[in-house]
């Protein structure tokens, strides 16, 4: 039940800033929206995007399950993917796209890990 209520409350903090994230992005305020970005990533990994997008998978996705356990490693992962696709559209609003195409590429190299385990379970919007 604690690991339930931990993964619920870390999924409902995530989406509160994806929210504020949104905005941002609408209101074109491009700087505070990359600060808010770095922020969740450091919540979440422990280190800014800029950082994360050089690792390699497999750097990267033994930094997500580091600490966690077993049932929040697959959401973390989402999550991870997620903030990486925003921050791509962010550092592109911001004129920055080779930064834009790292996050873009890592985002899309956690989402096919996680599809490519062959889990059966219902993907998250």
């Amino acid at each position: 039940m604690i690991r339930r209520d931990y993964l619920l409350r870390m999924i409902e903090e995530f989406v509160q800033m994806l929210a504020r994230l949104n905005a941002l992005k609408r209101a074109r305020e491009w700087d505070r929206a990359a600060a808010a970005a770095d922020s969740e990533f450091r919540k979440l990994m422990g280190t800014d995007a800029a950082a994360l997008a050089r690792l390699s998978e497999t750097e990267l996705l033994a930094r997500v399950m580091s600490g966690e356990p077993t049932q929040v490693v697959r959401q973390k992962t989402l999550m991870l993917a997620t903030l990486f696709s925003e921050a791509g559209e962010v550092a592109d609003g911001q004129g920055r796209a080779e930064e834009g195409r790292l996050c873009y590429l890592q985002a899309l190299h956690l989402l096919l890990g996680v599809l490519g385990r062959g889990d059966v379970f219902e993907m998250p919007e």
